[in-house]
């Protein structure tokens, strides 16, 4: 695998994450969690390419500030998901009615 090819999938990776913080903010829900599966089979693909083909360290430097903004996203989406539930524990359900 080229390095730049692998430096296109994570910023490929980013984008997606970005689209779900989105989706999150926007309160898209059912979007979310279809873009998630997609996010979580592109995060699947990329570490099993590198696990076979391996990366050189230039690439890990290159990939390095993509993976801390993933990471932030990550944090940002888990604080929206959580606000979410937040939310609908606090509605009242049909079944209490």
């Amino acid at each position: 695998m080229k390095s730049n090819q692998l430096l296109g999938w994570y910023e490929q990776l980013l984008s997606q994450s970005n689209t779900m913080i989105l989706q999150a903010k926007n309160g898209h829900w059912e979007d979310l969690i279809e873009s998630e599966m997609i996010y979580l089979q592109s995060v699947e693909v990329i570490l099993m390419e590198q696990l076979n083909d391996g990366y050189a360290s230039i690439t890990q430097k290159k990939i390095h500030p993509l993976l801390n903004k993933l990471l932030a996203n990550e944090n940002e989406l888990k604080c929206l998901l959580s606000s979410r539930m937040d939310e609908i524990r606090s509605q009242p359900s049909a079944a209490t009615q």
